[in-house]
């Protein structure tokens, strides 16, 4: 669908003006100066079209405990695509993308249990797929993971700061993967968490206060909606990787709003020597370029690399 002015100003209200409260919409609403349930209205349009991925909490990463890692492979690029299909699919891959990167040309992101389950499980995978290169980089701390697209600015835009890299894990507080799903992906109408309580054999007053228990203590890391990139002319997703570590991934989570993930890596195997990793969205090349060497300078992180999307899939 093509998106008018009214369309860009709704989205961003919707990623940016809603509060985890009990009618999150209302205070969009009123952020945009219009009737709630036109924008109820809009935002089940922006749904069913494919443009706002979801809407609810989205969580700090460490809370999900185990271990999580970014994977680069070198596939033959005529197949690449049907590669990231494939590792897609798989189960444990939430990312898998083509990049332009001149070593290897399929990322994928890879959540498992533990260092020695991912890294036995990323060996089996890969090998069952006959790639034979691949480099492994650990999640060593994630200090910024806020995807917001400015559909006014142009780029991806959210505000600095640092999650917290301690939280309690999900499990200690005995909450299961299925509630924070739910919690992921609130229906879209007047009173969702309400909507949710009756679905889940919750109250709204104690989902609620749940969620606030979880803003407080660092779990939950955002709220609103989350939109895909494409259909809103965010066409060039540009993965940064450099020299550095914490002073860097700190100077970038602080300093460079337009950074959606700001992730300090380690290697599993061999060596590697780009650490600091974030990611940066546009509808202008140019803008995306621009952005990347003011974060570099910014941070001092000196040579770097920039690996641009070439289609992928997320789940």
């Amino acid at each position: 669908m093509d998106l008018g002015p009214a369309d860009a100003l709704m989205l961003n209200a919707l990623q940016y003006d809603s509060k985890p409260v009990a009618e999150p919409f209302d205070v969009a609403a009123t952020a945009l100066g219009i009737d709630v349930d036109r924008l109820i209205r809009e935002a089940r349009r922006f749904e069913d079209a494919g443009i706002m991925r979801r809407f609810g909490v989205s969580f700090n990463s460490a809370a999900f405990g185990g271990a999580s890692a970014l994977v680069l492979a070198a596939v033959p690029p005529e197949r690449a695509m049907e590669y990231a299909e494939a590792i897609s699919s798989h189960g444990r891959s939430k990312h898998s993308y083509v990049r332009s990167f001149p070593e290897y040309n399929l990322w994928f992101t890879y959540r498992a249990t533990g260092a020695d389950a991912l890294r036995k499980e990323v060996h089996s995978l890969l090998s069952s797929l006959d790639v034979r290169d691949w480099v492994i980089l650990r999640t060593s701390r994630v200090y910024k993971l806020s995807v917001k697209y400015d559909l006014e600015r142009g780029t991806s835009w959210a505000s600095p700061g640092m999650l917290r890299p301690d939280p309690p894990k999900l499990a200690e507080l005995g909450i299961d993967r299925e509630l924070t799903k739910e919690l992921e992906n609130l229906p879209v109408s007047r009173r969702p968490f309400r909507e949710l309580a009756v679905d889940s054999g919750e109250t709204e007053e104690g989902l609620l206060d749940l969620v606030d228990e979880l803003f407080s203590r660092g779990v939950a890391a955002d709220f609103g909606a989350v939109l895909e990139p494409e259909p809103v002319g965010m066409r060039y997703n540009a993965v940064v990787m450099g020299h550095g570590g914490e002073r860097e991934c700190e100077a970038i989570a602080g300093r460079i709003p337009e950074a959606t993930h700001v992730v300090l890596r380690e290697p599993v195997d061999g060596s590697w020597d780009l650490r600091t990793y974030f990611v940066v969205h546009s509808r202008d090349r140019a803008d995306s370029e621009s952005i990347v060497d003011r974060a570099a300078k910014i941070a001092g992180m000196g040579k770097y690399n920039v690996a641009y999307s070439e289609g992928g899939f997320t789940v």
